[in-house]
């Protein structure tokens, strides 16, 4: 599917890590989906959605994907006060 032609013009302000989520939507392939966004004026908006295209969302698995995007945002964007050590495992 070509998605321009599904939204038009506006996929031009989309940032490329986008467009392969885009396709699966448009091709029905996400059952879970959660969005979180700023707007330019600093509104702070959220969403999530359950159990689409009639699929079974697996609820403890798109909760433990927000607590991981959770510490991986703060490791990356907010600066500790207290250093961390992670655990080395034999994988």
């Amino acid at each position: 599917m070509d998605i321009k032609k599904l939204i038009g013009d506006k996929s031009a302000v989309l940032p490329e890590a986008l467009m392969p989520l885009v396709e699966e939507l448009a091709a029905g392939e996400i059952v879970s989906l959660v969005v979180l966004m700023e707007t330019q004026e600093g509104d702070i908006g959220d969403f999530f959605m359950l159990d689409m295209n009639d699929g079974r969302s697996n609820r403890f698995a798109v909760l433990g994907g927000l607590v991981n995007l959770q510490r991986d945002f703060m490791r990356l964007e907010i600066q500790s006060r207290v250093p961390y050590v992670e655990e080395e495992t034999d994988d």
